[in-house]
């Protein structure tokens, strides 16, 4: 607890105290009063109301709660009577404050006050109407009544109301700094409630009434922005405003807004550079004006934004979210944006990468030499340089082997002024404000899409990551390419699925399509693409989506796509189909429940003629199977079963299958009457609990350094996703980081994409020293089992990523 709120808990303490001792004094209202006020500054505003209720009914009439006890009769000296305090002779004036004085209606505002902090308008409503309207209410407290009521209007957004209510406050008012302050509240509310005109009047008010400098730089900060808004002066005597106090000595300490206020005249003209110039001054110059700086990285993220600048976009968001309020109203909105463009941002590094493995791929082997011995050339100088300048700056600063720019010495020495000046010519990306981190290794879409040639190459292998790294990760094998070209195209349809669905920007979305036909011509995607294209431009443009109505009919004559595009009824009718499907299987599984099995033979035949095609043949199967089980007819039941598997790989059916024939014939069933490749021990469970496995060959500190790079990652992207992370011996020599756990493989599929080559969660440790894969749980306990690492990744490759190592 703060200091202040540990002094709020001893005038607690002490009311509390005085309370129970002397609960008859005249002067315990005054101690439930102190009380109440205690608990609404500790933002207690239940507890602070039940108080001032006490004060209100108990103390109604300034009557002690509770009668005072009899004494014993004794007989009194008749003292002279006095008409007034000041016949008195023994009456001193200076000791008048002593008198008690009631406080019902003071703990009336007050119960309205925390009223209005617990944002229960309707209650402070209902309070200071009955103070209003009562006859006796006190003349001296009307002041603070009209201005709790203005508190309450404020809080409910109604500023016509509390213009009204502060009026009368103002006429309570004598005190002249009290006047000035509540003319500058005036003034904003007018400027709330639309009546700009009327605002700037107000506040040239307050400069003839002479404020104190704060207040007389917001006054000015404020006729300037409204004056824009109003468009009652020009944009240059705004500006030469604005410039006369930006280079006012007393205004110093409010470079930052003045800054903003600049920016946004400069928006409101549609001169983004210079507004995007200034709004970067007004960050550099609020260091101590976090607000400022939180408004400004909000501007700067709705305005990427809003230009489909994507990538800076979400940089901007992230920056926004660190120096804003979470009690915002933006924060949620904010937040949830920048989700959707953290996915965004994840995808097109994944492309950046593979494409930029790919084009070093293409190379010859003697070209890729010569770009690696450049490259170690340059960093060998580089170290050696920075060797030299640490020499010369001292033990106390850090210095960086990096070219990139916020690695540099001074940005990172000097704070954050100087690394706005650096800001510039730095590639956004997330987690930018980390200085203990390694950038990463895409480039910047949005800028860095103009030139592909081998210095471009060269620059993004210094910058990001080490060239051994980058080249031990190249494709040069066709099923390493392969692999990249997978990647590549999950990440292009992801992309896609982004605009499309939480962007609401189609057009981006078809464009990713057709880049990703083009650049990957034979992807897993193409039918989902053609069909998303030919729904797009069946809107916009007519001819386009022929062309690819006929390559879904064409190459995809069987799809749904293409009986979508034949019978636009046909997902009615297909969904009416199977639900049949499902209500004939189910009468099908209860005759075989209830042992009549002969039903289920003939049920499970008829199904093939009755339904075309038959989406649950492998279920109807599979039922087979088990009846001649339940009849011990056990040579059918295995032929049924090695028909299942040989027919359906890769399902479930297959699994379960493999199961019962491992568990009637022993675990040498697999190897001796079903061919190894079809019966792999390792089987298919899309839908099971997965693990993210990072095993590496050597043991050594790097295990640790991962798990915690892993954890960081997690909170960061994760933090709703319950990972967990761990680490096992495999054996004598090889140590396991596991990340559990992801509900099915599409899951497990997707952080596997994210964090393969995340240059941070990685970094600074060679790739060839370690793999990344996941696994079902219940292939994993035959890996760990087995220790057989070559026989689970050529599963793993051949399954998941769809190729053959």
């Amino acid at each position: 607890m703060n200091e202040s709120g540990a002094e709020l808990d001893r005038a607690i303490k002490k009311a509390s105290v005085a309370i129970r001792l002397h609960g008859n004094s005249k002067w315990t209202d005054d101690c439930y009063f102190i009380l109440g006020k205690a608990r609404y500054y500790k933002g207690e505003y239940d507890e602070a109301v039940k108080t001032f209720q006490v004060i209100t009914s108990d103390f109604s009439k300034d009557i002690r709660p509770h009668p005072a006890r009899k004494k014993h009769k004794k007989k009194k000296k008749k003292k002279k009577h006095h008409n007034t305090d000041a016949e008195n002779p023994y009456y001193d004036a200076s000791l008048s404050f002593f008198k008690h004085k009631p406080v019902k209606w003071k703990a009336m505002i007050w119960m309205a006050h925390s009223y209005i902090s617990a944002k229960a308008y309707n209650e402070a409503q209902s309070v200071l109407t009955y103070a209003n309207s009562d006859n006796i209410f006190p003349e001296k407290l009307k002041k603070d009544l009209y201005e709790t009521t203005t508190e309450l209007f404020i809080g409910e957004k109604n500023y016509t109301a509390a213009i009204a209510s502060l009026q009368k406050t103002i006429n309570y008012t004598t005190d002249k700094q009290e006047l000035t302050r509540y003319q500058f509240i005036l003034a904003q509310l007018q400027d709330r409630a639309g009546t700009k005109q009327l605002a700037i009047q107000t506040y040239r008010a307050v400069l003839d009434m002479l404020p104190g400098y704060e207040m007389e730089f917001y006054t000015r900060l404020n006729i300037a922005d409204l004056s824009r808004q109003t468009n009652t002066a020009s944009t240059d005597d705004i500006l030469s405003m604005l410039n006369d106090m930006l280079h006012s000595e007393k205004y110093t300490e409010f470079k930052g807004q003045i800054y903003y206020s600049m920016a946004e005249l400069y928006l409101s003209n549609k001169a983004f550079n210079t507004a995007i110039e200034n709004f970067h001054l007004a960050i550099q110059h609020s260091e101590d004006r976090p607000g400022i700086k939180a408004m400004a990285y909000k501007e700067l993220a709705n305005l990427y934004f809003e230009q489909d600048k994507y990538v800076i976009a979400q940089a901007y968001h992230d920056s926004t979210l660190a120096t804003l309020k979470k009690t915002d109203e933006d924060y949620i909105k904010i937040s949830d944006r920048n989700i959707i463009l953290k996915s965004m941002v994840q995808q097109l590094h994944i492309i950046e990468f593979e494409d930029s493995l790919q084009q070093l791929a293409a190379l010859s082997s003697e070209e890729r030499e010569a770009i690696f011995e450049k490259i170690k050339k340059e960093t060998g100088t580089e170290t050696e340089n920075n060797e030299q300048e640490n020499n010369g700056f001292g033990n106390n600063v850090s210095i960086s082997s990096s070219n990139w720019p916020f690695d540099n010495v001074e940005s990172k020495s000097r704070g954050f002024s100087v690394f706005r000046s650096s800001w510039g010519n730095r590639q956004l990306e997330d987690n930018w404000r980390r200085s203990d981190k390694t950038s990463s290794v895409f480039s910047n879409t949005e800028t860095n899409n103009q030139n592909n040639n081998n210095n471009n190459n060269n620059q993004n292998i210094t910058n990001n990551t080490t060239a051994e790294e980058y080249f031990v990760n190249l494709p040069l094998s066709d099923s390493a390419m392969q692999v990249s070209n997978n990647r590549m195209a999950a990440a292009y349809y992801e992309l896609a699925s982004i605009y499309r669905d939480k962007l609401d920007d189609s057009k981006k979305a078809a464009q990713t399509l057709e880049t990703l036909i083009e650049k990957i011509p034979d992807n897993r995607y193409l039918l989902q693409a053609y069909y998303g294209l030919y729904l797009f431009y069946k809107d916009h443009h007519p001819a386009k989506a022929e062309i690819y109505q006929q390559k879904i009919l064409q190459e995809f004559p069987e799809s749904l796509f293409a009986k979508l595009i034949i019978n636009p009824a046909y997902a009615d009718q297909s969904k009416k189909e199977q639900e049949k499907i499902v209500s004939y299987y189910a009468e099908t599984y209860q005759a075989f429940t209830e042992n009549r099995y002969d039903d289920v033979f003939h049920r499970a035949s008829e199904a093939d003629s009755l339904f075309d095609p038959n989406t649950m043949k492998a279920q109807y199967d599979m039922l087979v199977a088990l009846c001649y089980g339940k009849q011990k007819k056990m040579d059918d039941f295995k032929i049924a079963l090695e028909d299942i598997v040989n027919k359906y790989p890769g399902t479930d059916i297959q699994s379960h299958a493999l199961e019962i024939l491992n568990a009637i014939e022993g675990s040498d069933y697999f190897t001796t009457n079903i061919d190894n490749e079809k019966l792999d021990p390792y089987k298919l469970y899309p839908n099971a609990e997965y693990y993210l496995i990072v095993l590496f060959y050597q043991i050594d500190e790097t295990v640790e350094q991962v798990k915690n790079n892993l954890a960081d990652y997690n909170s960061q992207n994760h933090s709703l996703d319950n990972l967990k992370i761990s680490a096992i011996l495999l054996n004598d020599t090889q140590q396991m980081v596991l990340v559990k756990s992801f509900d099915g493989s599409e899951k497990a599929l997707k952080y596997y994409n994210e964090i393969r080559y995340n240059q941070t969660v990685f970094k600074n440790i060679n790739a060839a020293t370690y793999t990344v894969f996941f696994s079902s749980i219940n292939n994993f306990g035959v890996f760990f089992r087995e220790k057989d690492i070559h026989a689970y990744l050529k599963f793993f490759s051949k399954y998941y990523l769809k190729t053959e190592e």
